[in-house]
């Protein structure tokens, strides 16, 4: 049996997956999103950032080649254009090589069907519709709309937050100053959502399955700005999450299609969980480490098992 672990070179939690894979005499392929150049297929045979695909049963997918490019300096305009238009024909011939895996029987992990909830408004949507406990959330780009959001929540002694659509910003309090700034909002949409007070909870579900649930000490509004989180000094406390909790945070991650998922929830002081959003391609090493959760062993257990396999087409 061969294993395709789609990462990137520092990704410590995939290199504890391969490793736990190895020591189990299977054989692991690496495939390195950011290598270009190497990419082909004849429609049956796959080779993606020169890795050869054709013997893997299973595929652990943390990256996908980036649709982004940055501007080398001096680079004129139309020479950035063209690297955004190669960029996404990668992310394209990636894709296919991962349903093509699917349709033979393979099993990837996450399933092509979560992909598009990697876009935050698909994913608030789809949970707003699954009737999971959400902030209140206005996704505009009109100065007027955002400015009256604010104030209702304001008229309630609440306060609001702002984050992009896209991921790799964290989340901002509206203060005095960002609202003043409400009046230069657009044309491209933020997030505005209700201000969740309370402890930030990550419970990572493998495969429908609650493994760990841990409160992460931060005294920052979104953690990921605590400079002891950012300096690998996070401290986790395990929770043991009640069924109300448990049951939306597996929800989350089956609403979104993700058979791996780091789910973040808010508890409040009243004992209540709200959902922030479930992430595909969660770092989990460090917790496990710090608590003992077998998050990595549960990992490799999805991808061996063969309970859920897709059957190929007759």
């Amino acid at each position: 049996m061969g294993i395709a672990l789609w990462a990137s070179d520092e990704d410590l939690s995939a290199a504890r997956v391969a490793s736990l894979l190895r020591e189990r005499g299977i054989d692991v392929t690496l495939v390195t999103p950011s290598v270009a150049g190497i990419d082909a297929t004849d429609l049956s045979s796959w080779v993606i950032a020169g890795a050869d695909l054709d013997a893997c049963d299973a595929h652990l997918v943390r990256a996908l080649p980036s649709p982004f490019v940055v501007p080398a300096p001096g680079e004129d305009t139309a020479a950035v254009a063209r690297r955004a238009f190669e960029a996404q024909e990668r992310v394209q011939l990636a894709q296919a090589a991962l349903a093509a895996a699917e349709a033979r029987g393979g099993r990837v992990l996450n399933p092509c069907a979560s992909l598009p909830f990697e876009s935050k408004p698909w994913q608030l949507t789809a949970f707003a519709r699954a009737g999971l406990p959400i902030p209140r959330t206005l996704i505009t780009a009109m100065p007027l709309a955002a400015e009256r959001f604010v104030a209702a929540l304001e008229a309630e002694g609440r306060e609001a937050i702002v984050k992009p659509l896209i991921g790799g910003a964290t989340a901002r309090r509206i203060d005095a100053a960002a609202r003043a700034r409400l009046v230069l909002l657009g044309p491209a949409p933020v997030i505005l959502q209700e201000r969740v007070v309370g402890d930030d909870v990550r419970v990572t579900v493998v495969d429908g399955a609650v493994v760990s649930a841990v409160v992460i000490a931060s005294a920052t509004l979104d953690y990921r700005d605590d400079p002891s989180y950012a300096s690998g000094g996070a401290r986790y406390r395990p929770v043991e999450l009640p069924e109300q909790a448990r049951a939306c945070a597996i929800g989350a991650a089956t609403t979104c299609a993700q058979r791996i998922s780091g789910v973040d929830l808010k508890r409040t002081a009243q004992g209540t969980y709200v959902l922030l959003e479930a992430n595909a391609a969660p770092q989990w090493l460090d917790i496990e480490e710090k608590t003992g959760a077998p998050i990595s062993a549960a990992v490799v257990a999805a991808l061996l098992s063969t309970d859920a396999l897709v059957s190929p087409p007759t």
